[in-house]
């Protein structure tokens, strides 16, 4: 397995450092993925669990057993159903003795889409990459780097975005009324913007009409639909783009517990 290096610094955007991965692994720009940016307590905390586990299956390079647990979470992916890059930290014992932080990239797409994938449901794919702080006493043997940590870190990661997706999507909803008033990320949505999600509190659904109106959306795919008219005609809807082609998507969702 041929190594693959990169310098960025650890405080860079989850744009920019999206941006970098996705290329490896797909044909798709990154402002067709929507962006997570994973807490390390969310991280820890959905492979808790599976700590003891995981961790023998790394020390033991048992990939029987690390396929098994990716197999049994792959079917989020069809309820989950959208482009998606998350990044998060994972920690393991390479060695049994030391421990190490690893930097990760998990990218889901459709099938068709995605030039590399890991594993594959479906109609669906994901792809985990790792990369590891290289230390400056470290540079002179980079090259002999062994990279069969980094497997088993991106495989990890796998594991624990599935997990992640399948708790989002198993939050309750909770509907309240529009107010009717447009937010300043609602005029200004070609600027940056991090939004903050928890896997534990409920989906918060307007309903009702509201008074707003006036701002532009991003291109984004339309699934096709039903649309009910006037009338009481029920019409086919095919799959279409909208919104402004040169508004860029950039929202990023912070993932906490």
């Amino acid at each position: 397995m041929k190594p693959h290096f990169r310098t960025a610094p650890l405080d860079q955007s989850m744009r920019d450092f999206a941006a970098g991965l996705i290329k490896r692994c797909t044909h798709k720009k990154v402002n067709h993925f929507t962006l997570y940016d994973v807490d390390n307590e969310t991280t820890n905390e959905v492979l808790r669990p599976l700590y003891v586990e995981i961790s023998s299956y790394v020390s033991h390079n048992d990939a029987v057993r690390a396929l098994s647990y990716v197999n049994h979470s792959l079917s989020v992916l069809e309820d989950w159903s959208k482009a998606s890059a998350f990044r998060l930290w994972v920690g393991f014992y390479p060695d049994g003795v030391t421990p190490e932080t690893f930097q990760c990239c998990v990218v889901v797409g459709r099938r068709g889409d995605m030039d590399r994938s890991t594993f594959e449901w479906k109609g669906w794919a994901i792809h985990g990459q790792a990369a590891r702080l290289i230390r400056t006493e470290e540079l002179v043997n980079v090259a002999a780097a062994n990279t069969e940590d980094l497997k088993y870190a991106a495989d990890i990661a796998v594991i624990a975005c599935c997990r992640i997706m399948r708790n989002l999507l198993d939050r309750p909803v909770e509907y309240v009324l529009s107010r009717g008033n447009r937010t300043p990320r609602e005029r200004m949505l070609n600027i940056p913007a991090v939004v903050t999600i928890s896997m534990s509190s409920p989906i918060k659904q307007s309903v009702g009409h509201g008074n707003g109106g006036g701002w532009k959306m991003p291109e984004h795919d339309v699934r096709p639909h039903e649309r009910r008219l006037r009338s009481g005609k029920v019409v086919w809807v095919k799959a279409h783009k909208r919104g402004d082609p040169h508004i860029q998507r950039r929202t990023t969702y912070r993932v906490i517990p």
